[in-house]
């Protein structure tokens, strides 16, 4: 596991000390005990998506002390590659190795099951074919300050087409909602007992993407009536979303382009979630004009987005996001301090 720790003054050491030797640092020493979960990540992180996509926790949840002989028939794997994952896993805590027997650790039981509540895979899925390829780049990205790492994607993946989100990718379009659906799994407290939802009767969520947000919305808020407006492949997912939570004739879709189509014009609010976080200013300004000229008279914006602390020294996901932003995404915008 990383250990994010806040410097204290003795973690801030001068560089202009000519006697430091740094004859006091071994590999098995805390300088390197920190660095080297962050200079091996590569190796943990690809470990972690293989033994995802292999079942391994799910594997062992249903027959806790398998042998690697049994795990690697289980897996399907040649034994040598099963004893090389095995020993990854063990090594940043996956697994507990107990003899010859094998068991999930604590967090993989909890977090790296399919289907259990708040289960982690998504976020992995995330980083695997949304952000691995493209931060390769990121060095490129910080020069030029543009969005390079989309290169690696077809079709530009998610940003290849004129507005943040319209995808030429659908795969790719996938895997962004199922890890959007994860997000507001964790944050959809944030939502309850929101006077301004209260007050409104017509809900416009614009880019709502596959109705997610608009179905947590609808269940805390249960007289409102929503419209989601985003492109039409989104819409189609949304229907199904709607269809699946029995939601038809509460929530709608209305195909369009947030930037170049006028907002419809009807509801009297307007929620926009992590849109505006990664646009240029000019552009997200743009789309504030647009929501209140659409809006009547003492009709309610609301904005939900990611945020880093004030003092701009973490948390990690806000500082990770954020260049996922620049490199990966639309090269602009970040999880701006929360005040």
């Amino acid at each position: 596991m990383v250990s994010i720790l806040v410097p204290d003054e003795q973690d801030i050491i001068s560089g202009e000390n000519p006697s430091n030797t740094n004859a006091d640092v071994t590999w098995e020493g805390p300088e390197y005990a920190k660095l080297q979960p962050i200079v091996f990540g590569f190796a943990m992180f690809q470990t972690l998506y293989a033994a995802c996509e292999l079942d391994l926790f799910t594997k062992l949840s249903k027959q806790p002390g398998m042998t690697a002989d049994e795990l690697s028939h289980q897996l399907g794997l040649p034994a040598h590659s099963t004893r090389l994952l095995l020993l990854m896993c063990s090594s940043i805590e996956l697994v507990v190795k107990n003899g010859d027997q094998y068991y999930n650790s604590y967090v993989s039981e909890k977090l790296l099951i399919p289907g259990k509540p708040k289960c982690a895979i998504p976020f992995v899925r995330s980083a695997q074919f949304l952000q691995y390829k493209g931060f390769y780049h990121l060095l490129e990205a910080l020069q030029r300050e543009t969005n390079i790492g989309v290169n690696e994607y077809e079709g530009g993946g998610l940003y290849g087409n004129p507005f943040p989100g319209m995808s030429a990718n659908p795969e790719m379009e996938l895997v962004l909602y199922e890890v959007m659906e994860a997000i507001w799994e964790h944050s959809h407290p944030g939502l309850d007992e929101i006077e301004e939802l209260k007050q409104v009767k017509h809900l416009l969520d614009v880019a709502g993407g596959n109705a997610v947000v608009a179905s947590l919305v609808h269940d805390k808020y249960p007289h409102l009536r929503i419209s989601i407006f985003d492109r039409p492949s989104a819409c189609k997912l949304a229907q199904k979303t709607i269809a699946k939570n029995g939601k038809q004739g509460i929530i709608n879709t209305i195909p369009g382009n947030m930037f170049e189509d006028p907002f419809p014009s009807g509801p009297d609010g307007i929620i926009i979630s992590h849109i505006l976080e990664e646009l240029t200013a000019a552009d997200a300004e743009k789309l504030l004009r647009k929501a209140y000229d659409a809006l009547p008279s003492g009709g309610k914006l609301l904005a939900f987005d990611f945020t880093c602390r004030n003092d701009e020294r973490g948390p990690l996901y806000g500082a990770r996001i954020s260049l996922y932003f620049l490199c990966n995404a639309t090269g602009a915008g970040m999880a701006y301090p929360a005040s």
